[in-house]
């Protein structure tokens, strides 16, 4: 039986002009689906980043879950 996607923790940074940069972590199958996720719940007019990835270890300490967003 096949095993399903394995998903692993994205940062993505979202900028909105005269504001601080916000940092997510984001847990997707793929960057492009993490990227997907931020856009369609950040406000129009701001623009979104993949800026890296977190490790195994760190996204349990952050008790990370498949599908979650959580500001970092």
């Amino acid at each position: 039986m096949p095993k399903g996607a394995r998903y692993k923790a994205f940062l993505v940074s979202v900028v909105q002009r005269r504001e601080a940069h916000r940092t997510y972590a984001v847990v997707k199958p793929s960057a492009e689906e993490a990227l997907q996720r931020v856009r369609d719940l950040s406000a129009e007019g701001t623009k979104a980043y993949l800026v890296g990835g977190l490790s195994r270890d760190m996204a349990r300490r952050l008790k990370l879950k498949r599908g979650d967003v959580q500001l970092i």
